[in-house]
């Protein structure tokens, strides 16, 4: 379940997304929001088959995106 700091900072994330440096990392859920909401399964799905760049690992097992990865996926055309 998402505590109100998580939420908060989901939000924050999303709406901060064109200010942040190509080289800050988002986890999944800032994700999700960014790309309008989409299913956790939506974004393993495109990652598996290659549609949305992979994730980093860190601490072993979170994964989190780069901004600037991002930021090329959606300027491909779709």
């Amino acid at each position: 379940m998402a505590t109100k700091e998580t939420s908060k900072k989901v939000a924050d994330t999303a709406v901060n997304f064109d200010t942040l440096a190509d080289s800050v990392r988002i986890d999944r859920k800032s994700l999700q929001t960014i790309l309008g909401n989409v299913s956790r399964q939506t974004i393993y799905r495109w990652t598996k088959d290659g549609t949305l760049p992979a994730p980093q690992k860190l601490a072993g097992k979170l994964n989190y995106w780069s901004v600037g990865d991002i930021r090329r996926f959606l300027a491909i055309p779709a």
